[in-house]
């Protein structure tokens, strides 16, 4: 062999390793990905006389100029825009009524690409609503064009999760957090602010508004903005101390230029943060909105109250409470059998309730189950404890023998729900500001006379003076108790331990009341005169000056204040019987409302009166709207979408907000959102892109 062939043999590469190279080299060679037909093509100045999209086929563009349906690639398109056949057709477009027929042509293209977009904005809404993934849009588009095949609407769907995020967040969410900042401006609102840390372990600050809607005539309770605490480790490490709650609050209205001096009252829970005596939230307001109505939350208030009182009872009362529940929680056999005996005892099958760790409200209706289930829980635990050879089971068993445990359920009944019928009524929706005070006084004095003589002053009484106290025996704790008490079989020494536990209760509820709502306060005191029972009644003032001036912030204007009251004085003997009697049983926000439209021969006679008591009643009691608002964002973020982000959940929120208003199924999109919809909606970080885009992500734990 020469050399030559000898060298060409050598850098010859072998048959087979040249074979599976050839063959790993086809198997690694990427697939043309298909691209959409984009909108903003029909924007740019080489495109947008002629070219359009093809109703139904997302991958596919259409020349209008040449009737021709074309693949929706740049390159394909850019020939085509350089063919002798469209450049033909594009001079021949100088003629007038091919111009006028293609305006035609467009009117029915545009109101069908309205109607897409109405399409795409219920679909979000529907979503927002019913807390549902963004991965479910894509999804729902298909399953419509696939149930409605005749639609033109349902062909032109072409949405996915980010375009269903960017109309959530920067559509429907962004044109009604808008609207509502319009009206913020306008109209005097209070303040309710709390914190929460989520489930992705975020801290979040929730700020909503209250405030009197002119324009709707209504008063409203709104959720403002969700606003992250800490988004760097220095903020972190500062804490959430209130010179940060207080700078953020402030700044959210500050950013969307609100002025401040709309800001008439704040409530928030009673923490140190929200309501110390110094560098607190509520004192740095006094300090720079004097004037301005500050209110711990009364049902916090309530609930820590009942927390107080009952610690002063034997524990075996909570503990019984939770063994119970725990024992029967996971067991379908335990239910089963419990049943019988439920049965047995002519009872309704109700399961047992579990006393919630934070809300010590949440055990009166434990209480009140155990209770209605006591003899049949006794015959079970009586019959199964042995068999069943658990300790808890034996300590049950026992606890449920002992006839002192009994009594102190039977008066936990009877107490508990009078605090939680309150804390109910200030936890509503309903306009209560006006019966606070009433309210609060009625309960202090109702429980404070169970135990003490009738004195002249309860609110000045200390409730740790034993001199006024009733005998013993003579203290009130309900029906039911005082029944059990007349059975002669009763130990005397137990008897008389349990009403010293109760007395002991009833003391520590009348503290608490009084160490946490001022009965002192001026302004809820005289909150009373607006109330419609009071303004048509003989105690009815001559002026209202003495109130106006409790409230610089609503109106400090003399000329405003004379208004004010001439109107207030004209109000009691301008209607006559029949319609005071009428107007005087009404709720205290809807006879001011239907007072505020009053009109006679095309003239509003007190309109400004109205205005002024609206703009009071718009104050807060509690921070109740904040919780709930904490609730809805546990059902938005969960484990299972644990990395939104909260611009995107306040996009959420906010479009729940809106389209609640009338449901999502009728809800009606405003120019405004149509408008929206444009290139500039997709206004993402690249960490909202990772973060809020693909946010089904499943937590291991």
């Amino acid at each position: 062999m020469s050399d030559f062939e000898d060298s060409n043999l050598r850098d010859r590469t072998p048959e087979k390793t040249k074979r599976s190279r050839n063959e790993g080299s086809k198997s690694k060679k990427p697939t043309h990905k298909k691209q959409k037909f984009r909108t903003e093509w029909m924007d740019e100045k080489d495109f947008k006389i002629w070219l359009v999209p093809v109703v139904g086929e997302p991958f596919k563009g259409k020349c209008k100029l040449c009737s021709l349906e074309l693949t929706a690639e740049l390159t394909v398109l850019k020939k085509h825009q350089s063919s002798q056949k469209h450049l033909l057709n594009l001079r021949s477009t100088k003629n007038i009524k091919q111009t006028i027929n293609s305006y035609f042509i467009d009117d029915s293209k545009s109101k069908l690409q309205d109607q897409i977009k109405k399409a795409e904005m219920l679909l979000c809404g529907f979503i927002s609503e019913h807390n549902l993934s963004f991965n479910t849009i894509g999804h729902l588009s298909k399953l419509c064009q696939e149930a409605f095949t005749d639609s033109s609407i349902a062909k032109g769907l072409n949405i996915g999760r980010t375009k269903a995020t960017a109309i959530t967040k920067n559509v429907i969410g962004k044109c009604y957090h808008e609207d509502l900042a319009n009206k913020l401006k306008k109209y005097k609102f209070s303040v309710v602010i709390d914190e929460s840390t989520d489930i992705g372990t975020v801290k979040n600050m929730a700020i909503c508004v209250k405030y009197y809607d002119g324009e709707l005539n209504k008063l409203e309770t709104k959720f403002w903005e969700l606003v992250q605490l800490f988004t760097d480790p220095a903020s972190a490490k500062a804490g959430a101390t209130a010179d940060k709650l207080y700078s953020t609050m402030l700044n959210s209205f500050i950013e969307n230029k609100i002025t401040l001096d709309n800001i008439i009252g704040f409530a928030s829970d009673g923490c140190n943060t929200m309501f110390g005596a110094h560098n607190s939230v509520s004192s740095k307001l006094k300090e720079q909105f004097p004037g301005i109505f500050v209110q711990k939350c009364i049902c916090h208030s309530l609930h820590l109250v009942a927390s107080a009182a009952c610690k002063t009872l034997p524990r075996d009362c909570e503990d019984l409470v939770r063994d119970i529940f725990n024992y029967f929680k996971s067991s379908c056999k335990r239910i089963s059998q419990l049943k019988e005996f439920q049965d047995l005892c002519e009872l309704e099958p109700h399961k047992m309730l579990r006393p919630a760790q934070t809300r010590w409200l949440s055990l009166s209706m434990a209480v009140s189950r155990i209770i209605e289930q006591w003899e049949a829980l006794k015959q079970y635990f009586a019959a199964n404890y042995k068999d069943d050879r658990l300790k808890v089971a034996e300590n049950i068993y026992h606890r449920l023998k002992d006839p002192s445990l009994f009594m102190y359920y039977t008066f936990l009944n009877y107490i508990l729900p009078k605090i939680t019928s309150l804390n109910k009524l200030f936890q509503s929706d309903k306009t209560v500001i006006d019966s606070v005070f009433t309210k609060m006084s009625e309960l202090y004095k109702d429980i404070l006379f169970s135990f003490v003589r009738k004195i002249p002053n309860p609110f000045t009484y200390n409730p740790n003076d034993e001199s006024q106290y009733l005998p013993l025996k003579s203290i009130y704790l309900g029906a039911s108790m005082f029944l059990l008490t007349q059975n002669k079989n009763i130990d005397e020494q137990m008897l008389l331990d349990v009403l010293k536990r109760c007395r002991l209760f009833l003391i520590e509820i009348c503290i608490e009341i009084k160490l946490r709502f001022d009965f002192s306060d001026k302004i809820l005191s005289s909150l009373i005169y607006i109330s419609p029972k009071n303004i048509f009644s003989q105690e009815h003032s001559n002026t209202l000056l003495n109130f106006v001036i409790l409230f610089p912030r609503i109106c400090n204007d003399e000329i405003q204040m004379q208004v004010i009251d001439d109107e207030w004085r004209k109000l009691n003997s301008y209607f006559d019987l029949d319609i005071i009697n009428i107007l005087k049983n009404k709720n205290v926000d809807m006879f001011w409302l239907d007072l505020y439209l009053y009109e006679e021969n095309g003239e509003k006679l007190f309109s400004n009166l109205s205005a002024f008591v609206l703009n009071i009643l718009s104050l807060p009691q509690s921070n109740c709207v904040c919780e709930r608002l904490f609730s809805k964002v546990n059902l938005i973020k969960t484990k299972l979408r644990n990395k939104l982000m909260t611009n995107t959940i306040n996009g959420l929120i906010n479009t729940s907000e809106c389209v609640k208003i009338t449901t999502c199924v009728k809800f009606q999109p405003t120019k405004t959102m149509y408008a929206s919809m444009n290139n500039e909606m997709y206004d993402f970080s690249k960490d909202e892109l990772n973060s809020e885009i693909f946010i089904d992500e499943i937590v291991f734990e």
